[in-house]
This record gives C-alpha cells, structure tokens and sequence, in this order.
C-alpha cells in the first residue's frame, strides 16, 4: 500500500488491524493520498517492458497500475487485504484507460490468488511492512513470479527505524524466503526519498 511521506501525513483516524486498515481509514487514506506524486517518476523509472504482467502487492487506491496502465500492455493485478480499499481501487479505475487490463483482489500478500509464473514484475511500494509473514509473503511472490522475473521492493526511508524495516532487514527476509541479497538504491531526496530494492525470481 503507498503512502505519504512522513512530513506530509497527518493523523491517522485508526490503526492497522491484522487483516489491513478498517473501512474508515481506507476512506481517509484514499480522499487524502489516493494518488502520491512523487512515486509516479520512480515507477517509470523501473525499466518495464511493453508486454510485462505486473502483480502490485498492497496496491491501495490502485494509482500505481493506472499509472502503468499507460506504460506496459500486459495484465495488471492489485492486491490489498482490506475490502473497502478494494472496492475504492476499482472504483477509481472502472473509467481509467487500460481499466480492461486491470483487476483487483481482496488478499494478503501470504496468500496471493493468482497462479504459479504469471508475472514478469511483482511489486512491493510501501508495503512489506505491513505484511504479517514477511517471509511467507515472499516465498509467495517467488511462486507467482515467471522465470526471470522481478520483485521490487520500494520503503521510505524516513520511517525504516520505525518500521523495523532498513536494508539489513529486508535482506535477511529476502534470504530467508531464497532471494539473493541486494545492494538497494535511493531515489528522490528528503522526506520522499525511497530505498529500493530490484531482486530476480530464485532458481
């Protein structure tokens, strides 16, 4: 799920659950973040190929897909483990162009309800650490991933102390479920400033 940045987010109306945001924070999180800017540059900068099948774990109001809606011509499926934001990513995109290409599943990331090797780019944009099972979640992307195929990991780096969630982390999680480890790369600078990780389905 995308968020704002830590300079820019006010006071949440309530907290996560273990089945993801309850209906009114979905509400709020879409009215006032619905689609963050500064994540478009770095999406376009991930070097998609035209006929990329792209799964977005946590995909929120769905504004990432509708924005590589216009950039891949493959299928592209959002998951999110919270129902109304759900219902809120697909009402945002029933008029979008390339709405014909796009779906939307109610899931965790530890249960994706996709098949085995359906797509060549799995992304995780502000989302991994929300997962429950960070591990099983990623053992579940290295099954849904084709030969070859990418995970990328995107985390603010503003809020990795309070997320427990900094570059040591996220290779051991990455290790554990049998990715090879990475060298991460910061883009944008400041408070939106984001730590991204780029690591290939594991034989």
């Amino acid at each position: 799920m995308t968020e704002p940045s830590s300079s820019a987010r006010g006071k949440e109306p309530s907290p996560e659950t273990s089945h993801g945001w309850d209906a009114a924070t979905a509400r709020w999180y879409a009215a006032e973040y619905g689609d963050w800017p500064p994540l478009f540059p770095l999406v376009r900068g991930l070097g998609f190929a035209k006929t990329d099948n792209v799964l977005d774990i946590g995909c929120g109001t769905g504004s990432v897909l509708r924005h590589i809606a216009g950039i891949v011509e493959g299928q592209l499926v959002g998951i999110d483990p919270t129902a109304e934001m759900v219902e809120i990513a697909r009402s945002q995109t029933r008029d979008a162009a390339g709405a014909d290409r796009i779906v939307y599943h109610l899931a965790p990331a530890e249960k994706l309800p996709v098949a085995d090797d359906g797509f060549e780019v799995v992304l995780a944009i502000n989302s991994l650490h929300h997962w429950s099972d960070a591990p099983q979640g990623l053992r579940e992307v290295a099954r849904v991933l084709s030969r070859g195929g990418r995970l990328i990991i995107a985390e603010e780096v503003a809020r990795e102390a309070m997320h427990d969630y900094d570059a040591v982390r996220i290779n051991q999680l990455l290790a554990e479920a049998g990715f090879r480890t990475c060298s991460p790369t910061v883009f944008g600078t400041g408070s939106d400033a984001m730590r991204v990780y780029e690591v290939r389905v594991p034989d």
